[in-house]
């Protein structure tokens, strides 16, 4: 069993290292995933052999190996390789430690609480390897599927598609400086028909929150600057509030979160996909930048829209939504 542990250290080790050399290169769209899998785990299997100066073992380590990533890697397929290699190596070593972490625990002989100690002991390192996989399972989810791409055809009748739009943005004691660069990319939209509710709530020192008034009455009437000092039930009870305060003749809301770019051609790609009547929420995917003191998110206009039966937000029928803000 050591030699196997050893194994597949290696070959996540492996697959470790590809993931970083290529994931966000174009090497990641080539159709090597296979035999470079491949490859890996013959290099881990001559690795264990020789690390263990047992050289006969190389062989079965590789077929047990195969056993283990073949099928994972055909699962995982839809993921680009370098991603597809790191997480299956990665469930692969633990699985392969969690075994031997039960085999140890109940195969050395000790007294009743000895072996109950151990039991407890056992029953945290599996969680930590669950965790483990879990969060290995999103960096690869998220970087291993390429650039999202919009959809290849618009439903018919999407080009003149024009509601009127409500972009919503949520604020509570946001820096002004890092406001303003939302707001100024929501003023600068390829659109001809929206409105910007920007919403400071449970924010009271006039320093954070007095600038970012003075910044929508720069922008201008598309802008409406709402102060709300003390506000029950948080983002969500603000904007509720706002969708409130909605004039009657807009369609559609969005959110921007208040640490969001958006792109000028933002509402041009997603409010098309509003237009069959059986999608009721759109939703984009950001990239993240540190600028300044802060990370800031760049919101593509790349869609996904959501089906639903209902299409109403807080009674403005047939109002329909959609977000900026990164997904789960």
């Amino acid at each position: 069993m050591i030699e196997l542990a050893v194994a597949s250290a290696a070959f996540v080790l492996f697959g470790l290292i590809a993931f970083i050399a290529f994931g966000g290169s174009r090497v990641a769209r080539w159709p090597i995933g296979l035999g470079a899998m491949l490859t890996g785990a013959g290099m881990a299997s001559w690795t264990a052999a020789a690390a263990l100066n047992d050289t006969a073992s190389a062989g079965p380590l590789l077929v047990t190996l195969l056993l283990l990533v073949v099928p994972l890697g055909l699962v995982l397929r839809t993921m680009l390789w370098p991603a597809r290699f790191f997480l299956t190596a990665t469930v692969m070593v633990s699985l392969v430690f969690g075994l031997t972490l039960v085999l140890v625990t109940f195969s050395t002989p000790a007294p009743p609480f000895a072996l109950g100690l151990s039991v407890v002991l056992l029953a945290l390192e599996l969680a930590s390897l669950v965790l483990s996989l879990m969060f290995a399972f999103e960096i690869a989810d998220v970087l291993g599927r390429g650039p999202m791409r919009p959809p290849s055809q618009l439903p018919s009748g999407a080009e003149s598609f024009t509601p009127r739009v409500c972009l919503q943005v949520p604020a509570y004691n946001e820096p002004p400086e890092l406001l303003r660069q939302t707001l100024e990319a929501l003023a600068r939209l390829d659109y001809p028909d929206y409105i910007v509710q920007v919403v400071v709530n449970n924010t009271t020192d006039p320093a954070l929150w007095m600038p970012v008034e003075q910044d929508c009455r720069r922008l201008g009437p598309r802008f409406r600057f709402i102060h709300l000092p003390t506000w029950p039930g948080f983002k969500a009870g603000a904007l509720n509030e706002a969708t409130r305060r909605l004039d009657p003749d807009v369609e559609i809301v969005g959110i921007v979160d208040a640490d969001y770019v958006v792109h000028p051609n933002f509402l041009r790609e997603c409010v098309p996909a509003l237009v069959e009547p059986t999608v009721a929420f759109v939703q984009t995917h950001s990239t993240i930048g540190i600028g300044g003191t802060r990370p800031t998110s760049v919101v593509s206009s790349t869609p996904t829209a959501t089906s639903s039966r209902s299409r109403w937000l807080r009674g403005h029928a047939p109002t329909q939504s959609f977000s900026a803000a990164p997904w789960d």
